[in-house]
């Protein structure tokens, strides 16, 4: 099976590409490619290092006598500790298979936690990738056992959620209370796909921010109504 480059043109129906990151295993690959049998594969791979292999020798003992691997991969080798350089190759390459029309397919299962982190990192600022991971049974804390993995969707709407409440959260600390609940969403604007518990914590801060923001424009009284309106919900 040759590897390939990802370079042709996008098909009307969308075809899959599934995006790993590759570590020490090859049993998650297997479990990933054959929950979503994609028409094309890209390894996100360690570099050789200080005379170190990387890991793109997995890719091939993973496709070795597996049924439901695509023909059609290739292999992006980043730094295996280096999340800002790694982030921005794998970006690059995010938004091409997107930009051909592909729909994608990111799973940050394998890999060193800076490879997974730019991996997660990079889907979520496309927009576009659909997030996964693979979870199993543990006997120890070690890795999951072969055979027991399973695709656990994440919801790219989480992810969004996420970084805005990062900017809530750093408008709060330079005091900035206005603009932090300018960017804050509204409870009904939280994405109904998400768990119940995103829209309580928008609401907490939706309710505190407007505290804070009435007593630093010294409406103390008002901000005291807010609080005691709490206390009798």
């Amino acid at each position: 099976m040759a590897e390939r480059a990802l370079t042709g043109t996008a098909a009307t129906d969308r075809p899959t590409l599934l995006v790993l990151t590759v570590g020490g295993s090859p049993a998650p690959l297997r479990s990933s490619s054959a929950a979503c049998r994609p028409n094309r594969a890209l390894f996100i791979v360690s570099e050789s290092r200080d005379g170190m292999p990387g890991s793109g020798s997995e890719v091939e003992a993973s496709i070795k006598g597996c049924e439901g691997f695509p023909e059609q991969y290739e292999k992006l080798a980043v730094p295996a500790d280096d999340p800002d350089r790694a982030f921005a190759l794998i970006l690059t390459r995010l938004e091409r298979a997107l930009a051909q029309g592909h729909h994608v397919i990111a799973d940050y299962t394998g890999g060193t936690k800076s490879m997974s982190g730019a991996l997660m990192l990079a889907a979520a600022m496309t927009g576009g990738c659909d997030l996964r991971l693979m979870t199993g049974r543990r006997r120890d804390l070690r890795q999951v056992e072969d055979g027991t993995e399973t695709p656990v969707d994440v919801p790219a709407e989480a992810v969004g959620l996420g970084r805005v409440l990062v900017s809530v959260a750093n408008f709060t600390r330079q005091r900035a209370y206005q603009a932090a609940l300018a960017v804050l969403p509204s409870e009904q604007a939280v994405p109904a796909s998400l768990p119940a518990a995103w829209t309580r914590r928008v609401a907490l801060w939706r309710r505190w921010l407007t505290v804070m923001e009435r007593w630093d424009r010294f409406d103390h009284a008002g901000a005291l109504k807010l609080v005691v309106r709490g206390q009798e919900v």
